[in-house]
């Protein structure tokens, strides 16, 4: 079973996709999914590439 990891932004690794929510005030539920890319930013089906903030609160499994 996969296990809920939360974290901020720069502690996910290069490679892994991860969750964050669409805004700050909503459930975990309404989230986005985006894979990191390198250090500063993710790519996203929807978003496209987006630099996200390094302590950006998210989540993965593992």
């Amino acid at each position: 079973m996969s296990q809920k990891n939360t974290c901020s932004f720069k502690d996910v690794p290069v490679g892994q996709t991860f969750f964050m929510k669409r805004h700050p005030d909503t459930s975990d539920t309404d989230s986005i999914s985006f894979t990191k890319v390198d250090a500063a930013g993710g790519d996203s089906i929807e978003w496209g590439k987006s630099e996200i903030h390094p302590d950006q609160p998210c989540w993965f499994f593992k």
